[in-house]
Protein backbone atom coordinates (compact mmCIF):
# COMPACT_ATOMS: atom_id res chain seq x y z
CA UNK A 1 0.00 0.00 0.00
CA UNK A 2 0.94 3.20 -0.61
CA UNK A 3 1.57 6.04 2.04
CA UNK A 4 -1.32 8.06 0.78
CA UNK A 5 -3.44 4.49 1.08
CA UNK A 6 -2.00 4.50 4.65
CA UNK A 7 -3.11 7.94 5.56
CA UNK A 8 -5.08 6.54 8.74
CA UNK A 9 -1.79 4.47 10.20
CA UNK A 10 0.45 6.95 10.13
CA UNK A 11 -1.51 9.68 11.08
CA UNK A 12 -1.11 9.49 14.82
CA UNK A 13 2.32 9.22 14.38
CA UNK A 14 2.58 12.58 12.88
CA UNK A 15 0.19 14.00 15.06
CA UNK A 16 2.85 12.51 17.64
CA UNK A 17 5.95 15.22 15.75
CA UNK A 18 3.76 17.85 15.74
CA UNK A 19 2.96 17.86 19.34
CA UNK A 20 7.30 17.39 19.91
CA UNK A 21 7.76 19.72 16.85
CA UNK A 22 9.62 16.64 14.80
CA UNK A 23 10.18 16.53 11.20
CA UNK A 24 9.17 12.71 9.35
CA UNK A 25 11.28 11.31 7.33
CA UNK A 26 10.00 8.96 4.39
CA UNK A 27 11.76 6.87 1.65
CA UNK A 28 10.87 8.03 -1.65
CA UNK A 29 10.98 6.07 -4.24
CA UNK A 30 11.25 7.16 -8.35
CA UNK A 31 8.52 8.69 -9.82
CA UNK A 32 6.66 5.69 -11.00
CA UNK A 33 6.37 3.97 -7.65
CA UNK A 34 2.90 3.20 -6.83
CA UNK A 35 4.14 3.01 -2.82
CA UNK A 36 6.18 5.99 -1.93
CA UNK A 37 6.82 8.20 -5.35
CA UNK A 38 7.84 12.47 -4.84
CA UNK A 39 4.08 12.97 -5.68
CA UNK A 40 2.67 10.42 -3.51
CA UNK A 41 4.76 12.33 -0.71
CA UNK A 42 3.10 15.38 -1.88
CA UNK A 43 -0.10 14.42 -1.52
CA UNK A 44 0.14 13.09 1.35
CA UNK A 45 1.81 16.07 2.93
CA UNK A 46 -1.05 18.08 1.51
CA UNK A 47 -3.74 15.85 3.90
CA UNK A 48 -1.37 16.38 6.47
CA UNK A 49 -1.42 20.33 6.25
CA UNK A 50 -5.28 20.18 5.59
CA UNK A 51 -6.34 18.22 8.25
CA UNK A 52 -3.92 20.80 10.77
CA UNK A 53 -0.79 18.97 11.04
CA UNK A 54 2.01 21.15 9.71
CA UNK A 55 4.94 18.48 10.53
CA UNK A 56 7.39 18.42 7.99
CA UNK A 57 7.28 15.40 5.78
CA UNK A 58 10.73 14.98 4.04
CA UNK A 59 11.44 13.01 0.66
CA UNK A 60 14.12 11.14 1.36
CA UNK A 61 16.52 10.93 -1.53
CA UNK A 62 14.10 13.80 -3.60
CA UNK A 63 12.85 10.60 -5.47
CA UNK A 64 15.25 7.97 -5.17
CA UNK A 65 16.30 6.06 -8.79
CA UNK A 66 17.76 7.99 -11.84
CA UNK A 67 18.73 11.94 -12.20
CA UNK A 68 15.08 12.05 -13.91
CA UNK A 69 13.53 10.96 -10.53
CA UNK A 70 15.34 13.46 -8.78
CA UNK A 71 14.40 16.07 -11.19
CA UNK A 72 10.86 14.94 -10.56
CA UNK A 73 10.98 15.37 -6.93
CA UNK A 74 12.86 18.69 -7.63
CA UNK A 75 9.71 20.28 -9.12
CA UNK A 76 6.89 18.35 -6.89
CA UNK A 77 8.93 20.49 -3.92
CA UNK A 78 8.89 23.59 -5.85
CA UNK A 79 5.65 23.21 -6.73
CA UNK A 80 4.94 22.52 -2.80
CA UNK A 81 6.75 25.72 -1.50
CA UNK A 82 4.51 27.99 -4.62
CA UNK A 83 1.60 26.64 -3.93
CA UNK A 84 1.48 26.86 0.09
CA UNK A 85 -0.58 23.63 0.50
CA UNK A 86 2.17 21.45 1.87
CA UNK A 87 5.10 21.35 4.89
CA UNK A 88 7.33 19.46 2.04
CA UNK A 89 11.22 19.34 2.20
CA UNK A 90 13.85 17.05 0.21
CA UNK A 91 16.32 14.90 1.10
CA UNK A 92 19.65 14.79 -0.43
CA UNK A 93 20.95 11.11 0.32
CA UNK A 94 21.74 9.30 -3.11
CA UNK A 95 21.35 12.76 -5.27
CA UNK A 96 24.31 13.28 -7.26
CA UNK A 97 26.50 16.12 -6.92
CA UNK A 98 25.46 18.59 -9.86
CA UNK A 99 21.99 17.67 -9.28
CA UNK A 100 22.32 18.91 -6.18
CA UNK A 101 23.93 22.34 -7.16
CA UNK A 102 21.02 22.55 -9.77
CA UNK A 103 18.48 22.17 -7.57
CA UNK A 104 20.02 24.91 -4.83
CA UNK A 105 20.08 27.40 -8.00
CA UNK A 106 16.76 26.74 -8.98
CA UNK A 107 14.77 26.72 -5.39
CA UNK A 108 17.00 30.27 -5.20
CA UNK A 109 15.97 31.30 -8.22
CA UNK A 110 12.31 29.60 -8.18
CA UNK A 111 11.13 29.80 -4.81
CA UNK A 112 11.70 32.93 -2.15
CA UNK A 113 13.13 30.91 0.78
CA UNK A 114 12.74 27.70 -0.86
CA UNK A 115 16.29 26.45 -0.86
CA UNK A 116 16.06 26.05 2.93
CA UNK A 117 14.08 22.81 2.08
CA UNK A 118 16.75 20.74 1.42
Amino acid sequence: MSVTENYDVYYPYMKLAQKYQKPSLFHCDSKNSPFSSPAKMYEFAKRLKQDGINTPVIMGHMGMGSKNDNYAGLQILIDSIKNKDANLYADTAWVDEDVLIDALKRLKKETKNGINRI
